[in-house]
């Protein structure tokens, strides 16, 4: 990539850019022996797997209506999460400043939260307007 394009580039929201597998896709130098949790194993390239999951959630809420609640903070929280991926490379800064102790724990979270947007798409919770009293 030109140095210019690179410029460029980093003037843009992390969440507008293409994904940079060159960036991301780089197996840490402190690699984790284990996560601290039965049967959770360790990321290689947890920046990698989180900014993926962040572009792929933006992508599927996308379908809830703009002005939705739902839709409103999810794209918020991806696009914070992006931010701090893409601005640290060391795993200790990106677990402490998501206020996880585990990244891959986080990540497991965040991918049961991708799972569950079918179901607010199907169940479409925008829609209630009566509150029962």
């Amino acid at each position: 990539m030109l140095k210019g394009t690179r410029e460029l580039q980093e003037t843009v929201p992390v969440h507008l850019r293409p994904y940079d597998s060159r960036k991301y896709e780089v197996v840490s130098s402190k690699v984790k022996q284990y996560t601290g949790y039965a049967l959770l194993q360790v990321d290689p390239m947890p920046r990698a797997t989180l900014m993926k999951l962040c572009y792929n959630f933006m992508a599927e809420v996308q379908a809830a209506p703009a002005d939705s609640y739902y839709r409103v903070y999810n794209e918020e929280r991806a696009k914070w999460i992006m931010k701090i991926v893409d601005e640290n490379e060391d795993i200790e800064q990106i677990e402490q400043q998501l206020g996880s102790e585990s990244i891959e724990y986080f990540i497991t979270e965040y991918r049961q939260e991708y799972l569950d947007i079918a179901f607010f798409l199907q169940e479409k919770p925008w829609l209630i307007t009566n509150t029962p009293e």
